[in-house]
């Protein structure tokens, strides 16, 4: 049985939690064996030796026969008449117990058939029992310390990821999940939000592609309503030319949004191609020309260059959106103006419609409605800009602005 990447961590944790349960469960057993438990006394061999080594140099007795005339304060073995110790009558015969003696000094003990008690003197016990007590009493204490705080920081990473989640979906929006660095579930809150953020761009450029769509099928429908008002029996083939050019338009435009659904609607690049700007320029005009009763002026510069580098379907979209929403709105005159301003390719659609209105120029993006909308996108792929002026004809100016040479980062976004 294979575990994945995610699943190691937990599975370390869960480790982690079984090895501090086993080492609890140990340490307590130990602990109350040593509660419980009393300790055998016991005497190191090296002490006694020593001991009898210095009683023999300074020629001290042995053993010693507590009496009335004799303390056996400097003896190694001390007998003690029965009755001397009060309250050890009960002990088991044979038994080595510890006593303490008036002084504080520690004496191991056992009594005797007789009643006497026979006793090692003159022997110092280390006292290391108690600060082995204390040292495990600290290592619980900081054993539980780190569980509470690993468990603490887990758990409320786990609450704020809940919360943050419920609280912004109840109102409708994306969470946003925000944690520390140092979190163990960054990453995880990261990746969350990315998703969140993908699935926002995704629905924001979805819906804005289906308005494309229907904004770029309006325009040839147009066409075609004005085209059947004005068809008569000597322009039938003309006029079935035209309608075809239509139809293909608009099938190109819903073949675009089913391609771009396809590939789970993520954004194309720049398909990039040498475009003669003013054979170019000069079909556009007559194009349009054809569907209007209301004259359109072309006018190119002489230091435009003849061709340039762009995405010719971009390109085409744009500009069909400046000039069909000028065709709207103007009463006598449309003109299409191309130079150069700054370096930059500009192109001018001026018309001698009622105009902004007073509106603040720069922030009116609906004077032409979602056409405009597509036009700045346009010119932001291309690296260029959308700016908005009064035309001299007393209408509105929309100047697409692109750069003559793309950078290397747009021209990488384009196959090859």
């Amino acid at each position: 049985m294979k575990f994945s990447t995610v699943a190691t961590p937990l599975l370390r944790f869960y480790l982690a939690i079984v090895i501090t349960v086993v080492l609890l469960a140990v340490s307590l057993n130990q602990l109350y064996n040593l509660l419980s438990d009393k300790p055998s006394p016991s005497v190191d061999a090296r002490l006694v030796l020593d001991t009898v080594q210095q009683l023999r140099q300074h020629q001290k007795p042995l053993s010693c026969a507590l009496d009335a005339s004799s303390s056996c304060e400097d003896a190694l073995f001390v007998v003690y008449p029965p009755g001397y110790w009060q309250g050890v009558q009960d002990f088991p015969i044979g038994e080595v117990v510890p006593l303490r003696d008036a002084a504080g000094q520690v004496l191991l003990c056992s009594m005797e058939r007789s009643g006497e008690l026979l006793c090692i003197n003159q022997l110092n016990w280390p006292q290391v029992e108690g600060w082995r007590l204390e040292l495990a009493y600290v290592f619980y204490l900081l054993l539980l310390l780190a569980l509470f705080v690993v468990s603490r920081n887990l758990f409320r990473d786990v609450t704020i990821l809940r919360d943050s989640a419920l609280s912004e979906i109840r109102h409708g929006k994306f969470p946003d999940f925000r944690l520390s660095s140092r979190s163990y579930l960054t990453p995880l809150a990261q990746s969350l939000k990315n998703m969140t953020s993908r699935i926002e761009q995704l629905n924001r450029f979805q819906a804005e592609m289906a308005e494309t769509v229907c904004h770029d099928i309006k325009t040839p429908l147009a066409r075609l309503k004005f085209i059947s008002h004005l068809l008569k029996p000597e322009q039938i083939e003309q006029s079935r030319q035209q309608i075809l050019a239509n139809i293909n338009e608009i099938e190109d435009n819903v073949y675009d949004y089913l391609r771009l659904a396809q590939n789970d609607y993520t954004e194309q690049g720049l398909s990039l191609q040498s475009v003669k700007l003013r054979s170019y320029c000069e079909q556009l005009i007559d194009h349009f020309q054809t569907n209007s009763e209301i004259p359109l002026q072309l006018h190119i510069a002489d230091e435009v260059p003849e061709q340039l580098v762009v995405d010719r379907t971009l390109l085409s979209r744009a500009l069909n959106n400046l000039l069909s929403n000028a065709l709207r709105f103007a009463k006598q005159q449309v003109a299409l103006d191309v130079r150069l301003q700054q370096a930059q390719i500009c192109f001018c659609v001026s018309d001698d419609g009622p105009g902004w209105q007073g509106q603040p120029v720069q922030d009116d993006i609906e004077h032409h409605g979602l056409g405009l909308s597509i036009v700045r996108r346009v010119a932001e792929k291309h690296q260029g800009e959308l700016q908005f002026a009064t035309s001299v004809f007393g209408g509105a100016c929309c100047r697409l602005l692109l750069p003559q040479q793309l950078a290397d980062s747009a021209k990488s976004m384009s196959p090859s």
